[in-house]
């Protein structure tokens, strides 16, 4: 079961922040039409079903390429917000990740290109991985941002999580906006910018009634 959301009179970019607000990271997909833009949100599927024909043009592309490179290995697929994530499961899965995932990076560009073009409807991305490096980093960052803003909130003070890159930090402040009580955001300068985690003032509604 899906539940589906249309819009006429929003920005692609307002609806996409009160998704995520609501959402998080939590898988959707957003197709544009002729002044509509459509949300889909699985509720009792697996939200891999939300991306089939994405998923099946990926993955022959994906094939040709391991087959073109004489690498065997295993591709396995998984969804975070918007984004397909492809994982390259193989012995050889070392070559992906040498000078910081060059061929990784080089292969999700060629591939984002390529359903853009191919699906110009879907706003939907593209992240490669082996042997789940990356997205073993990603969920570590995602449950230490869940106990930083615990942390933020209980002693009333800002927390700073690690420097990231610029995707790992979005990941982040979208899975925070849906937590209550704080807000979010990057500090710092290229590869040592951080998400700050500050809790929101309330005015406390017993000191005004006294004052």
């Amino acid at each position: 079961m899906t539940r589906e959301l249309s819009f006429t009179d929003q920005t692609l970019s307002e609806i996409t922040q009160e998704i995520n607000s609501e959402l998080g990271n939590k898988p959707y997909k957003i197709i544009q039409k002729e002044g509509e833009i459509q949300v889909i949100i699985p509720e009792n599927e697996d939200p891999l079903d939300l991306f089939t024909d994405e998923i099946d043009a990926l993955d022959d592309m994906v094939v040709d390429y391991l087959e073109a490179l004489g690498i065997e290995g295993e591709i396995g697929y998984d969804i975070l917000g918007q984004t397909i994530w492809i994982n390259i499961d193989s012995e050889e899965a070392g070559c992906f990740l040498k000078n910081r995932g060059e061929l990784l990076n080089d292969l999700q560009h060629v591939l984002e290109v390529y359903l853009n073009q191919k699906f110009p409807d879907v706003k939907v991305y593209v992240k490669c991985d082996a042997d789940a490096q990356r997205r073993t980093h990603i969920d570590d960052m995602l449950e230490l941002a869940q106990q930083k803003s615990k942390q933020a909130l209980e002693k009333d003070r800002e927390m700073k999580l690690p420097p990231m890159n610029a995707y790992e930090r979005r990941v982040i402040h979208l899975s925070l906006l849906p937590v209550e009580g704080i807000s979010t955001r990057s500090h710092g300068m290229g590869a040592l910018k951080q998400v700050v985690i500050t809790p929101i003032k309330t005015e406390d509604p017993k000191a005004e009634e006294e004052s």
